[in-house]
């Protein structure tokens, strides 16, 4: 078995609750097996809160960030390498957006 990795910087309104938010990371793990043709059994996720989303002193709010990263077990180097392919194809731009609402449609 292989394993591919890589990571999914999320910019959000408000970051105290993203990594406990069991229906959005379900979601995201879902929709990205979906989309790379794998299975949510073949797939882990880990999230952390990089920068929290705070309110300046002129009360604007600041958006957070967080980092998802991802694990993908596939059965061989041939489909690793594959898989590496069609995520480096993917446009950086709207990958996320179409990710979370294919898997919110379905």
């Amino acid at each position: 078995a292989r394993v591919v990795e890589g990571a999914l910087l999320l910019t959000m309104r408000s970051t105290a609750n993203a990594c406990d938010n069991s229906t959005l990371l379900s979601a995201l793990q879902a929709s990205m097996a979906s989309a790379f043709g794998v299975e949510v059994r073949a797939m882990e996720l880990d999230c952390h809160v990089v920068t929290e989303s705070v309110f300046d002193e002129e009360g604007l709010l600041r958006m957070g960030r967080a980092e998802i990263m991802y694990r993908i077990t596939t059965p061989s180097e041939d489909v690793a390498a594959a898989l590496i392919d069609q995520i480096t194809e993917m446009e950086e731009e709207t990958t996320l957006y179409t990710l979370l609402n294919s898997s919110f449609a379905g």
